[in-house]
């Protein structure tokens, strides 16, 4: 059986007894046996250990009252996939998608599990990602391309590609990713799903880790229903007062619809060379003609920002913190590094530590100014709106560097730093290329959330990015579960 519905749907039929948690896992593990084949979009399997788990909790179950049981967490006994990057779970493997960690056992498991667990998940395995999440496709060269479900010679994006392909395609009706740079909601732009960036500090952190990837990551979910996503999004949040960011936790107990008119600004300028397709165009103004139908007032309008130093930041920020990830390997030839590690991680690992302190200091001066400057605009607007990518989700073949970039990554040796680094530059921006649209939110720390809203004629999926300033989740669910009633969110399943 697919699971065509959200996760509520599930987790309320084990509560009313109308379908066992055996059964939903052993669904999910027949569909993860008979897609992945297909879609190549996990890395980790741990069927063994959901279903003995999902015994459990049935066992569990027979004792329990009628009102006892709908007490029990929110999504018990719902199947679902961990991100193969950061979401560490003691005693199993996270890879990071890098060949060289395919058998790195965590000696912990991460606050963000430790809520999904909580709340009744039960993981079958882990989704493929993109190598250390450095590209907003997942094809690293450990464990190969996802394919999109919609059309199977695309990637999904990244880096929770994964995870995307896995709920478009009903395998599970949700799963958890994370995004430091569009890695929720890139994916969900492509594939038609629902995809959250929360605000920094809002998310369980830790213990150890409070600033990952340099504050600009957070954990979530991708999922099809804006019910599961606010349900998530009150379970998985905590106040951490020792933690360098930390937002309080959200007190509504359930999403309002919204009481009076916005403001909303809308660009669809792209922050790349790449130019904004006709197809993200339309799916910004068919939004922008049901917005003002509905009395908000929308505006062409986007934040002053010098796009130079924010993909200056972003793109350093990637090549410190992968290269300080890749230091334990320094052991190890840059021949054998070269050929285990794809691209970006190769890159990293040779420019990350040539960056001073010095520079990066001067780099989060930058930030702050940045966030400033974001905030400033938000003092005008509600919300900003932009299309989640530039286009439709790339052909595999698109995805790989073109050879002559191949060419002078296989000859860092023989450059100077300044030419290394302008190799970097390059390399990113054509990565990047295709999503110059969501690493301004990581960067300032603002939440944004894809919608699926649009699809082509072909079928395929474009997602519109809706943000605000930071801590104003429940404003951007409360415009969601509108676009929802109004039947405008295309969240189904494709059957492959």
């Amino acid at each position: 059986m697919l699971f065509t519905e959200d996760a509520t749907y599930y987790a309320d039929l084990v509560k009313n007894k109308k379908i066992s948690c055996l059964k939903l896992v052993e669904y999910a593990i027949d569909n993860a046996i008979k897609l992945q084949p297909i879609l190549n979009c996990i890395t980790i399997t741990w069927f063994d250990k959901a279903l003995c788990q999902a015994k459990k909790m049935d066992r569990q179950l027979q004792y329990l009252t009628e009102d006892e049981r709908q007490k029990l967490p929110p999504f018990y006994g719902v199947p679902t996939l961990l991100k193969d990057l950061t979401e560490f779970w003691e005693g199993t493997v996270t890879s990071n998608g890098c060949a060289l960690m395919r058998d790195k056992v965590s000696s912990r498991t991460d606050a963000y599990v430790q809520k999904v667990l909580e709340m009744g998940f039960l993981p079958i395995g882990r989704s493929n990602v993109s190598e250390f999440g450095l590209k907003t496709v997942a094809d690293s060269n450990a464990f190969g391309a996802v394919c999109l479900p919609q059309d199977i010679t695309r990637n999904p994006g990244g880096s929770s590609g994964g995870a995307a392909a896995a709920v478009k395609a009903g395998i599970v009706p949700i799963a958890m990713g994370s995004d430091a740079g569009g890695s929720i909601r890139v994916p969900a732009g492509y594939t038609g799903l629902i995809g959250l960036k929360p605000s920094r500090g809002r998310i369980a952190s830790g213990p150890g880790i409070y600033r990952g990837f340099n504050s600009l990551s957070t954990q979530f979910a991708l999922a099809k229903s804006v019910r599961d996503v606010f349900t998530m999004l009150k379970n998985a949040s905590v106040y951490i007062p020792y933690a360098m960011c930390s937002l309080p936790t959200i007190k509504e107990e359930k999403i309002q619809s919204l009481t009076k008119p916005l403001k909303i600004a809308y660009s669809v300028q792209s922050l790349s060379d790449e130019p904004t397709s006709s197809d993200a165009i339309k799916a910004i103004k068919s939004i922008v003609s049901y917005l003002k139908a509905m009395g908000h007032e929308v505006i062409e309008d986007a934040p002053a920002i010098d796009i130079v130093k924010l993909f200056h930041f972003y793109y350093t920020t990637c090549l410190v913190e992968t290269g300080r990830n890749l230091a334990n390997f320094k052991d190890q030839s840059d021949r054998v590094l070269c050929k285990a590690l794809g691209d970006l991680a190769w890159l990293s690992y040779k420019i990350g530590p040539q960056i001073s302190a010095y520079e990066y200091s001067g780099m989060l001066k930058d930030q702050d100014i940045l966030i400033e400057q974001n905030a400033k605009f938000y003092q005008n607007y509600d919300l900003f709106l932009t299309p989640t990518t530039i286009s439709v989700a790339p052909k595999q073949t698109e995805c790989a560097l073109p050879q002559t970039l191949k060419n002078l990554l296989s000859n860092l040796q023989s450059m100077s730093i300044r030419e290394q680094r302008d190799v970097a530059i390059q390399a990113f921006d054509n990565t990047y290329r295709w999503t110059p649209f969501t690493q301004l939110m990581n960067l300032t720390g603002d939440p944004a959330i894809s919608l699926p809203v649009y699809e082509t004629i072909n079928g395929l999926p474009i997602g519109v990015q809706i943000s605000s300033l930071k801590g104003n989740e429940y404003r951007l669910l409360q415009v969601a579960k509108d676009f929802e009633e109004h039947g405008l969110l295309k969240t189904h399943i494709v059957s492959l």
